[in-house]
């Protein structure tokens, strides 16, 4: 009999999450520790280190496991964060954030970067 492995990665949605509450409700009789799911889920983003000092809020938000929108409200009135504002003629301006490796600490002291 030939069993077929896959990847978590090639799972669909209830594969992955069938396959994760099999792992956590095993050592738990039948209780499944949300604490533990949490770590499960974030390990993988809060490992990756870089070597730069800037970071988007797009990548920011991928390394702590959060919607890049929430990371530009939290980061809006913070010190240590460069803005740059571009616009053209009669259209709609952007502003672009970059987010400093101090000030990224500073929210999320647990964040290896």
């Amino acid at each position: 009999m030939i069993i077929e492995i896959k990847r978590f990665e090639d799972m669909t949605a209830q594969e992955q999450r069938e396959h994760l509450l099999d792992i956590l409700v095993d050592g738990n009789n039948g209780n499944v520790d949300l604490e533990e799911l949490r770590k499960v889920f974030l390990k993988r983003h809060r490992t990756k280190k870089t070597g730069r000092d800037y970071f988007t809020c797009q990548e920011l938000a991928e390394l702590v496991g959060m919607s890049a929108d929430t990371v530009r409200k939290m980061f809006r009135n913070e010190t240590g964060i460069l803005k740059k504002t571009t616009s053209a003629r009669g259209r709609k301006s952007y502003t672009t954030m970059r987010i400093s490796r101090k000030s990224a600490k500073r929210k999320f002291p647990d964040l290896e970067i």
